[in-house]
């Protein structure tokens, strides 16, 4: 790939932009004239799809030039006359014709590797807005072709040259008119074929007096012929031969630079590794390590223990004086230490140091006098041991031991002390606990422990290496069983110091037991355990083996049927199964021992003809050096599942079969069923609305002779029928949204809330209500359904907060389990979440009509449309306080 620094001088120092682009379209370099006029930095764009900053280029013929030109290596010129621009560049207003973009001449063409391929796609891009200005000129005054510096040629279908401009004549020497292109050009010949095959291929190359130049070729349907238009791409390819030669030097200068790099790499990364190390435990280190200034011992390095002992960060002490972190009384006495290290070198001291907060803590001071090559002192190092738990532990020795005891008790171990020289046993009073006396019940011997206590089938055993140890050893180790006070088989576990005199005579052992009965137990259901999983991996289909790094089989458990482990030791997979079966198994096996990366995968092969599936991991195996010396893996037969798989499919094809007839009658259904909806609806409306028009004339014109009790009967007859109809009306809008083709796209929730708002805000201008919309709420669904469900929800909202003060209502999204879920809050009256399971039933209500107006569908709608789009609807309030409503799509 071409990315050396002094190809990037080149182009950057050109008067043109030049970019390169790799087969997924994405920038691989942008030179200082495109960062200059486009605004875009390099940074910004490479490793970006070129159409992300630039969406005109995104046609499908500029993607099948780019992939020609990665096929066939060819150019192709993307000349302003054909396409304007490629790039939207600004460009400023000069004298004359005025453009909104810079006028571009583009070309295109192969970067070749070491290796002859095409590797990247180079751009060039020109600003000819001035020149294409002065074309336009010329064009009005009608003397564009003639003036034209660039050859024009038009050509009919047969090849021969209809007209040339004097450029043309010019640069061949001859008048071609009549002349045969092909006769001029050979290559327009191959173009034409290359055309016709379908391919469009628009442009070819031809020199021309020593000078390279690349014809476009436009057919034009008016004329029934084709234009012709020439550039002298010889600068270019002198470019071109410029930059390889560039190349060639750089990657010799490249590789004499990497042999000296390498061996100085190589030194450099064994130092790094080494001041890695110590750096590494300087970090990590649980004690303080601080290093100080010889001249005023002010702090100038330290790990992080240091300053945690202290209660700062590094950086709070880095720069502070050391003295500052010793107790006042203590401070005095540190310049004595100090010049105590500067003359021996090293000296450790006791002190009280203080912390952040103002406590302190007892540490343990090692200093060491880090001196130049003159003897001249340049830093104090300081080891800091944080020992106030010591302290403490020497100040409460006499508590200690009775934590001791108590600890002893609760762990269930015990102390014991054997003078071998008296006979005599002293027990912790623990120890007689777990042999079920009291404590110091009686006077312990090593005789009555061996006769009375020690378990008889392990007596023998026991003396026997209590006595080794006595001779030759200078701790002992055991377990046994014992049987306590009360009957109880107990097993121990024993461990010993044995201390001699100065002849080498054991005089004494002092040592700890623990009971491990339960621990033996839990020992003895583990092998148990492993029993039945050998049993259970016995009658599996899940065969475990080993391969070495020739994957020759070194060990195998429970192998295919047909096979025995004697069999398959000493084989590869070669010698098992057909050529075929063993060339996968073996690819997968050899990558894992290159890469030391775990393969998994299904695999099928025929043992003994019959053919079988199996699911395989293998990773590599290791030796202590953590080298790979072979691979193990494990098998399960999943034959009979992939049966199973293979009759799932085709019940499932039986299954869509069925589907597919259940939905045409669907369909048909609820064809019948709308019809029948309109049907009685329109039944349904024409007699509402006859008994309360009829019931409003009576009123009108009989109202003097009825007396209150008929006029409020009228009424409530007209309020019936009224209120009929509207339940009529969310009957149907209900159905309608059942119905409605659901066109998905990205909808902006945000927007949608806010028209609801201002819509509420224009109705009832007296209302005082505070509304917070989070921005950029956006979910894919249907726009005018989710429309209606986010304006029901905000009415409701606004509806229920008629009787607050200081009324709020929020809309916002929440992530629960990495799922977006949209909410709309309101402090309005609320509800019991009792009831809650009504909320969104269709007609269901839990207010009266005289405190809230509504039909009891706005709700019923809005769970149709989130079920219509996946998600799911529920809310949660408290009464007199307001409710939330969730949902997702």
């Amino acid at each position: 790939m071409i990315t050396h620094e002094l190809t990037s001088q080149i182009f950057d120092s050109m008067s043109m932009g030049i970019l390169t682009l790799d087969r997924d379209f994405k920038v691989r370099y942008w030179n200082k004239w495109l960062e200059l006029n486009s605004g875009i930095s390099s940074d910004t764009i490479k490793g970006k799809i070129v159409s992300e900053f630039f969406p005109e280029i995104d046609s499908p013929q500029f993607r099948r030039n780019v992939k020609s030109v990665f096929k066939l290596g060819n150019y192709c010129h993307f000349s302003q006359k054909l396409y304007s621009y490629m790039f939207k560049f600004k460009v400023l207003n000069t004298i004359g014709p005025s453009f909104e973009h810079m006028q571009q001449n583009c070309t295109m063409g192969p970067l070749k590797g070491s290796n002859g391929k095409v590797e990247l796609v180079f751009l060039t891009v020109q600003d000819v807005t001035d020149k294409v200005k002065m074309e336009l000129i010329l064009n009005e005054q009608a003397t564009f072709v003639k003036n034209n510096p660039a050859p024009v040629l038009r050509v009919n279908r047969d090849g021969e040259i209809v007209n040339a401009n004097p450029a043309t004549n010019q640069l061949l020497g001859k008048d071609t008119v009549g002349m045969r292109m092909s006769e001029i050009f050979p290559a327009y010949g191959d173009l034409l074929e290359t055309m016709k095959n379908g391919m469009e291929l628009n442009q070819f190359e031809s020199y021309v007096h020593g000078n390279a130049f690349l014809f476009s070729v436009r057919e034009d349907a008016v004329t029934d012929s084709y234009y012709v238009y020439g550039s002298n791409i010889s600068d270019l390819k002198a470019a071109e031969e410029s930059l390889k030669k560039a190349n060639e030097s750089l990657d010799k200068r490249v590789k004499e630079k990497t042999r000296e790099l390498t061996k100085e790499l190589d030194e450099r990364i064994k130092a790094e590794s080494n001041l890695r190390k110590w750096a590494n435990i300087f970090e990590k280190a649980e004690w303080g390590v601080v290093v100080g200034s010889g001249k005023d011992q002010t702090l100038e390095l330290m790990n992080p223990a240091y300053a945690r002992m202290h209660g700062y960060t590094v950086d709070e002490l880095t720069g502070r004086k050391a003295a500052n972190l010793y107790r006042p009384e203590d401070r005095a006495g540190l310049s004595e230490n100090l010049s105590i290290a500067r003359e021996k070198g090293c000296h450790t001291f006791e002190a009280v140091r203080m912390r952040k907060d103002g406590s302190t803590f007892h540490s343990l001071n090692t200093i060491t006098a880090i001196k130049d090559a003159d003897g001249e002192l340049m830093y104090y190092a300081v080891n800091v041991l944080d020992i106030t738990e010591r302290k403490r532990a020497e100040e409460k020795l006499g508590e200690s031991k009775s934590n001791l005891a108590m600890a002893q008790k609760m762990a269930r171990i015990g102390s014991w002390e054997y003078n071998s020289v008296t006979n005599k046993c002293i027990w912790s009073d623990e120890t007689y606990r777990l042999f079920g006396f009291e404590p110091q019940e009686f006077e312990i011997t090593y005789k009555y422990y061996l006769d009375a206590i020690l378990h008889p089938e392990d007596r023998e055993r026991v003396v026997e290496e209590v006595n080794n140890a006595l001779e030759h050893d200078d701790e002992y180790e055991g377990e046994y069983r014992i049987i306590t006070k009360d009957g109880r088989v107990l097993t121990m576990h024993s461990i010993a110091k044995l201390y001699r005199d100065s002849n080498g005579n054991t005089v004494r052992m002092i040592g700890s037991i623990q009971d491990i009965t339960e621990r033996k137990q839990v020992e003895d259901e583990l092998k148990k355990s492993n029993e039945r999983f050998r049993l259970a991996l016995d009658n599996s289909k899940i065969t475990v083996f080993n391969q070495d790094s020739e994957l020759r089989y070194t060990w195998v458990y429970n192998p295919a049927p047909g096979l025995s482990p004697d069999f398959v030791v000493g084989k590869t997979d070669h010698d098992l199964v057909p050529d075929e079966d063993a060339r996968v198994l073996t690819e997968m096996k050899r990558r894992v021992l290159e890469t030391g990366v775990l393969e998994h995968g299904t695999i099928r092969f025929t043992i003994e003809g019959v053919p079988s599936y199996h699911d395989l991991n293998v990773e590599p195996l290791r030796d202590e050096n953590e080298r790979i010396v072979g691979v193990i893996g494990v098998s399960t037969n999943i034959t009979d599942i992939k049966h199973a798989e293979k009759e799932i499919q085709e019940l499932n094809e039986e299954l869509e079969e069925r589907v597919k007839s259940r939905t045409a009658e669907l369909e048909t259904a609820n064809q019948e069923l709308e019809s029948f909806a309109y049907s009685v609806s329109h039944e349904l409306r024409a007699p509402l609305r006859s008994i309360d028009g009829f019931s409003h004339a009576i009123v009108n014109q009989h109202s003097e002779s009825m007396d209150d009790e008929a006029l409020g009967l009228f009424k409530r007859v007209r309020a019936a029928s009224q209120k009929m109809a509207s339940l009529i009306d969310g009957l149907l809008e209900l159905s309608r949204l059942s119905r409605t083709e659901m066109s998905i796209f990205e909808v902006d929730l945000s927007r949608l809330a806010r028209a609801s708002v201002e819509y509420l805000r224009n109705t009832e201008p007296g209302r005082n209500v505070s509304i917070e919309i989070m921005d950029g709420l956006t979910a894919k669904g249907d726009r005018k359904l989710l429309q209606t469900a986010i304006q029901n929800l905000i009415n409701n909202a606004w509806k229920f907060t008629s009787g607050v003060k200081d009324a709020l209502i929020e809309f916002g999204r929440e992530d629960r389990e990495g799922r977006q879920v949209f909410y709309i809050r309101d402090n309005g009256a609320g509800f019991k979440m009792d009831y809650s399971d009504k909320l969104f039933g269709l007609f269901q209500r839990l207010h009266s009509v005289e405190e809230f107006s509504g039909t009891g569908v706005g709700l019923a709608a809005v769970k149709r449309i989130i079920a219509r789009h996946g998600g799911k609807v529920w809310a949660t309030g408290e009464e007199g306080k307001g409710s939330t409503f969730y949902f997702t799509l």
